[in-house]
């Protein structure tokens, strides 16, 4: 039962932080860890696009750390 419990509680915080937001510039970030983020996808229609050094939502600051592979594909933006 003890292991059952700790799996299902590693379960629930891995679900947590699994989690994804869109800010003010159309820049989805997935939540890597509780202080950091990732740019995950740009959905905007601006080929200049400025990459914060930390990004706010609901009321937690977050460090980008990193630019995911395919991020800005969509959209054509490669540099």
């Amino acid at each position: 039962m003890k292991k059952f419990t700790l799996l299902f509680f590693m379960f629930c915080a891995a679900i947590s932080l699994a989690q994804n937001f869109t800010d003010g510039n159309s820049i989805n970030y997935h939540i890597t860890s509780s202080s950091t983020v990732e740019i995950h996808d740009y959905y905007g229609t601006s080929t200049n696009v400025t990459i914060p050094v930390s990004v706010t939502n609901n009321g937690i600051t977050y460090s980008v750390t990193t630019i995911g592979v395919n991020a800005f594909s969509v959209n054509g933006l490669t540099s």
